[in-house]
């Protein structure tokens, strides 16, 4: 927050002798909420079994309309930042030798997901983009592509709820569901990538894009993965020879901050780069130390996320805005039902696993940030997905939680007086 301060203050006020006032009250107002939900919400977390996060958003959404934060300037190497250490700690957590050798089940629902939701939803947000808003064919796909790759972004964080309310809590059933949700964030990051780097490369090679764009976007989603990788080759080859902790996460953030930021510099996917160059040093045999490195700065990157989303919302049709969010909301769950029977078939698996699996989190968040920042003042359209998108990360995590534990109380692994217990 200092660094967001003393940014704005070198950057110059417009010759406004209160131009830091609004700015000062902001990092107040932050500061107080920040210790509003570790004193406050922790505990009410904990009672009445819901993930926070929306009480960030709603707070970033305050602090735009009292013009906080009012040139983005300030802020955006701060949100670059953060959505490159999601993207890094996500791709750490794709250990080829557990994750697609030993998925199973998980793989199997993932990728049922990615047929029924990511593609259902990019189809059916489409349409709608392009019936109901002014916006550009290209733009339609996107906008629907976006709320697709956000509709299949899977979050633990009901999970970690649970396992705090019930910590001698033992079954298969929260593996599972990690498994799944790693392998749905893994491909919703390589889905979103091939779309922003389909969108408007004719700058890059005009004759490829003009003939097959969609190829074109994914052989720069290649290449920009092929860099997030060599970047990690170069850290794991001169970086990590210092035995010094302490000089190893400097290094590591110093890279993270170079591949974000050039990444965003030149309209490329900062998940893209940085999500390969957590998937490279996952492979290499110091995965645990980096690992234990990033969940440091892990809560801090998920809150600038949850503020800063937002700050970038824009005013919206109440009518067109509402309906989104509801029938986008609605669309997800139902998709989420439909594929849960249908990975089920034919298996042992429960058809109702959707019900641990209604979370979204922050790399949903990563992905509609990113999308807004990339996108922002192209119409109508990329306003109302981005609102459907908050609206439905907002929601789904104060309901999640407690949809997990009725999943687990059907199940038989949590007993249902020790519930009524806990709640009484």
């Amino acid at each position: 927050m200092l660094l967001l301060c003393f940014s704005h203050a070198f950057a110059g006020g417009g010759g406004e002798e209160t131009s830091m006032l609004p700015l000062l009250w902001g990092l107040l107002l932050l500061s107080f909420a920040y210790l509003s939900a570790h004193f406050v919400v922790e505990r009410l977390q904990r009672h009445y079994l819901f993930s926070s996060g929306a009480e960030y958003i709603a707070l970033g959404i305050g602090l735009s309309y009292i013009a906080v934060f009012k040139d983005d300037k300030t802020y955006l190497p701060a949100i670059t930042f953060a959505i490159g250490w999601i993207g890094l700690i996500y791709g750490l957590n794709l250990d080829f030798r557990t994750i697609f050798l030993r998925a199973g089940a998980a793989l199997r629902m993932a990728l049922t997901e990615v047929v029924v939701i990511g593609i259902g939803i990019t189809v059916l947000g489409t349409v709608f983009f392009r019936e109901f808003t002014d916006s550009d064919d290209f733009t339609g796909i996107c906008c629907g592509a976006m709320l697709g790759c956000v509709a299949l972004a899977t979050s633990t964080s009901a999970v970690q709820t649970v396992e705090k309310r019930f910590p001698s809590l033992q079954t298969h059933v929260l593996s599972l569901l990690r498994k799944g949700a790693t392998l749905n964030n893994i491909f919703a990051i390589v889905f979103f990538s091939i779309v922003v780097c389909t969108y408007q490369r004719e700058n890059i090679n005009p004759d490829f894009y003009a003939i097959t764009p969609f190829l074109g976007g994914s052989m720069l989603a290649l290449f920009t993965f092929m860099g997030g990788a060599l970047l990690a080759l170069l850290y794991v080859a001169f970086l990590l020879s210092d035995n010094s902790e302490n000089s190893r996460f400097l290094a590591l953030t110093g890279i993270i901050c170079f591949a974000a930021g050039s990444a965003f510099f030149v309209d490329l996917p900062v998940l893209a780069v940085t999500l390969a160059l957590g998937v490279v040093l996952a492979n290499t045999r110091h995965r645990d130390a980096i690992h234990n490195m990033t969940l440091g700065a892990k809560k801090p990157a998920i809150l600038l996320l949850l503020i800063f989303s937002g700050v970038q919302v824009d005013t919206v049709s109440w009518l067109k805005g509402g309906a989104l969010c509801l029938g986008f909301w609605g669309i997800r769950f139902v998709l989420k039902a439909f594929s849960s029977w249908l990975s089920s078939y034919g298996s042992s698996m429960r058809s109702d696993l959707f019900r641990g699996h209604l979370s979204q989190g922050e790399v949903s968040l990563a992905i509609a940030l990113a999308f807004k920042l990339m996108l922002d003042g192209n119409g109508e359209a990329v306003d109302l997905a981005y609102v459907a998108a908050l609206f439905s990360v907002a929601l789904n995590e104060l309901i999640s939680p407690r949809w997990l534990r009725s999943l687990l109380v059907d199940i038989g692994d949590i007993r249902e007086d020790l519930v009524n217990a806990k709640e009484g």
